[in-house]
């Protein structure tokens, strides 16, 4: 038998390494491009997710100190969270018009991670949707 003959009826009887599922599955996805942008999409929505998070969040009730201002509390408090960030959920918290905050006062503040100081402070249970 010449060589040609035996790679010929090789190929034809003994699968190689691609085996025909794989090769169904890699035209059909060659023809169906909308499928790969939509998988290839919810892989990069899920990895920013991952990335951004913030990590675990509780509430607290803490009382408003003489020199306090939410970017202070913020340096303290806002974990992986940006400032800015941290500030506005202080201020839809509370229902604060500004940035203004007033000594003697209690604000609900959100603690990102293992930032929690329970000796002067109330934890508070919230059932978020």
């Amino acid at each position: 038998m010449t060589k040609t003959f035996v790679r010929t009826i090789i190929r034809t009887y003994i699968p190689n390494k691609h085996s025909r599922k794989e090769v169904i599955m890699m035209n059909w996805l060659k023809k169906n491009p909308h499928i790969s942008i939509l998988l290839g999409a919810c892989l990069l929505f899920t990895g920013y997710l991952y990335i951004t998070d913030p990590g675990e969040v509780t509430y607290k009730e803490i009382q408003v100190e003489h020199g306090d201002s939410l970017w202070s509390l913020a340096e303290q408090y806002r974990g992986k969270m940006s400032k800015e960030d941290w500030i506005k959920l202080v201020k839809t918290e509370n229902e604060l018009p500004d940035v203004q905050i007033i000594a003697g006062k209690s604000l609900v503040i959100p603690v990102v991670g293992n930032q929690a100081n329970p000796i002067n402070s109330i934890e508070i249970a919230r059932n978020e949707p």
